[in-house]
């Protein structure tokens, strides 16, 4: 995932050591954030995978459950198997300095219990603090994390769908734009 020094690997373990996640969270992306040798790929896929393990973990505070973490380059997915079997989905990535949320999808038996308001909310902590200051999130997918934002006071701003090719946006006059853009005032 990201080569570490054996300074910086002990001081990566002193972070993740803190009992508070929230506080582990922004003591851990300062550190890979400082990090002067190593690509920005290798942050980003740092960022997006530890983000990955705090959702995981938020989770099975709440619920002893399957949590099935995939990696790859500066994105994270998680698998969260619900009471009925199935699994839902949610994904993570990481672009210079920009959190992408496209979903967070949680099996029915987990709605309702203060995961992803939690979630978001140490996100938010960390966007206040270090230079992951943007978080772009499908808002029609998630419409309780607008609220969740809202009541934050953080400004949302529609962006086109990062994904689609410049070209295609501008040949489509009645786009539709699910994503927004979180940026902190």
């Amino acid at each position: 995932m990201i080569r570490k020094s054996n300074s910086f690997l002990s001081d990566l373990e002193n972070a993740t050591q803190r009992k508070d996640i929230k506080e582990r969270t922004v003591k851990y992306i300062e550190l890979i954030d400082n990090e002067k040798n190593v690509s920005n790929l290798e942050k980003n896929s740092a960022i997006a995978s530890y983000l990955a393990d705090v959702l995981k973990h938020i989770v099975l505070e709440i619920k002893s459950t399957e949590v099935r973490v995939n990696l790859r380059p500066s994105s994270a997915e998680l698998l969260i198997k619900g009471e009925d079997g199935y699994y839902e989905n949610s994904k993570l990535i990481c672009y210079g300095g920009v959190l992408v949320i496209p979903y967070i999808r949680l099996p029915e038996d987990l709605q309702g219990k203060g995961v992803f308001s939690r979630f978001i909310d140490i996100i938010l902590d960390v966007a206040k603090n270090y230079n992951i200051s943007i978080i772009e999130v499908d808002t029609v997918e998630n419409p309780k994390l607008r609220r969740i934002l809202e009541k934050r006071e953080f400004k949302l701003v529609s962006i086109t769908n990062p994904y689609l090719p410049d070209s295609y946006i501008q040949e489509t006059e009645n786009f539709v734009k699910p994503y927004d853009m979180v940026k902190l005032l």
